[in-house]
C-alpha cells in the first residue's frame, strides 16, 4: 500500500515537469540579399540581412500572460570593430501565441574577410515571476570577389540643381574585392552636359580606410537642360581587365527649353543608391504591434511585427537557416522528455507491482 502511495506521489511531482510552460525563439531565418540561407551564412560588402525570428509562448494557463519580452540581435565587431546591436520594442504575449519580428541591416563596403558572430537574444516575464531565456547563434562568413570597385556613394551640393549652375559631385568608390588595386581610373562622361573628367593612378588597398577613394567633381549645368539626368561613371581597374559602369541620376529644374537625355548607347546598371549618414540612436525603430488576447475558440493567425531597414546605408535583404531538430533541445525541453520517460517506467513499475501482489 505504501509502496503505491509512494509511486502515485512521484507522478504527480513529474507533471509539472512534462508540462512546462516555456517562451522561445521557435525559429529564425537569415536572408541574404533577398535568398534564404541554408548551412553557413555567406555575406558580402553592401548584402543586405535580413532576419526574420519567430516567438512562440507555450503557456498552457490562458490566464497567464507574458507582461516583457525583449528581443535583441547582435553582430560582434561588423561596423569597422563595432558591434551593431539592435533591440526591438518590448511587447507582451499571451499564452499559446506566436510572433513574428524582422530586421533589415546593410552590411558595410568596408569588411575584414573573416567570420563575425550573429547572436538573437529573448528575455521574457510572466506576470506570475517566472524568467523565461533563450538564445540563438550564426557564424556571418564574409565572401569577397577577387577583384571589384564599385561606387559606394555620391552626393551633389547643392541638391537642388538648377539650370545654367555649377554644382559639385561628391563621388565615393570603395575596392571591395580580395586584392589590393593599382592604378584604378574613374570617368565621368554625359553627352548632354558636354562632361568628361578622368581621374587616374588611383591606389586602393583591400580593406581599411586606404580601401576608399574621394573626389569632388564640378559640372555646368548649361541653361537650356531640364528634367532627367545622368552621368556614366566607369571604372577602370585589375590592370585595366575590368571595366565596369554605374549610370548616376538627377534632375535638373529649370523654366527654359527642355533637350532631352538621349538613350546611353547600353542599357545602364541600376543606379547606385546614395548612402545616408548613420543614425546614432540606432534604437529608435517604430513600436511592434501588440497583439490581441487569443480566443480560444476561434483561430488566430501569427501576428507579424515588422520594423524599418536599419541606419546602415542601401537596404537590400539576408538569410538564416531554420534550427534543426537536435537544436531546439534546450534545458527544458530535456527535462519534458526525461519526464515522460520516467511516468511511463513508473506506470509500468505499477503493473508489475499489482501483478505480484495478485
Amino acid at each position: 500500500m505504501y509502496k503505491h502511495l509512494i509511486i502515485i506521489c512521484l507522478v504527480f511531482l513529474l507533471v509539472p515537469v512534462v508540462l512546462a510552460d516555456n517562451v522561445e525563439l521557435q525559429n529564425v531565418k537569415i536572408y541574404v540579399d533577398g535568398d534564404r540561407q541554408s548551412g553557413s551564412v555567406e555575406i558580402r560588402p553592401n548584402s543586405n540581412l535580413t532576419i526574420e525570428i519567430q516567438v512562440e509562448s507555450d503557456i498552457e494557463d490562458e490566464d497567464t500572460e507574458v507582461e516583457e519580452v525583449n528581443v535583441e540581435i547582435i553582430i560582434e565587431d561588423l561596423d569597422d570593430g563595432r558591434d551593431i546591436d539592435y533591440e526591438f520594442e518590448e511587447f507582451s504575449m499571451e499564452h499559446s501565441e506566436e510572433i513574428t519580428l524582422k530586421k533589415n541591416i546593410q552590411v558595410p563596403y568596408i569588411l575584414d574577410e573573416e567570420t563575425y558572430l550573429l547572436t538573437v537574444k529573448l528575455k521574457a516575464d510572466d506576470d506570475e515571476g517566472n524568467d523565461y531565456k533563450d538564445e540563438d547563434e550564426f557564424d556571418l562568413i564574409v565572401e569577397k570577389e577577387q577583384n571589384e570597385v564599385v561606387v559606394s556613394d555620391y552626393s551633389f551640393s547643392p541638391s537642388d540643381i538648377q539650370c545654367d549652375q555649377d554644382v559639385t559631385l561628391n563621388l565615393e568608390i570603395t575596392n571591395i574585392g580580395e586584392e589590393k588595386e593599382y592604378n584604378v581610373i574613374i570617368e565621368l562622361e554625359s553627352n548632354i552636359l558636354d562632361f568628361n573628367e578622368k581621374t587616374n593612378d588611383i591606389d586602393l588597398d583591400e580593406e581599411g580606410d586606404d580601401s576608399q577613394y574621394e573626389k569632388d567633381y564640378t559640372i555646368s549645368i548649361p541653361e537650356n537642360i531640364k528634367g532627367s539626368v545622368q552621368i556614366k561613371v566607369s571604372l577602370t581597374y585589375d590592370n585595366d581587365d575590368i571595366t565596369d559602369e554605374t549610370y548616376i541620376p538627377f534632375t535638373v529644374q529649370c523654366e527654359s527649353k527642355q533637350v532631352e537625355n538621349p538613350e546611353p548607347e547600353e542599357e545602364p546598371d541600376t543606379p547606385v543608391t546614395p548612402q545616408e549618414p548613420k543614425d546614432e540612436e540606432e534604437n529608435e525603430e517604430e513600436d511592434p504591434i501588440v497583439p490581441d488576447t487569443i480566443d480560444d475558440d476561434e483561430e488566430t493567425d501569427p501576428i507579424t511585427i515588422t520594423t524599418e531597414p536599419s541606419v546602415l546605408p542601401n537596404a537590400g535583404y539576408i538569410s538564416t537557416e531554420e534550427k534543426s531538430f537536435l537544436d531546439n533541445f534546450d534545458e527544458t525541453t530535456t527535462l519534458i522528455i526525461l519526464g515522460e520517460i520516467l511516468v511511463i517506467f513508473i506506470i509500468l513499475f505499477i503493473i508489475l507491482l499489482i501483478r505480484s501482489s495478485k
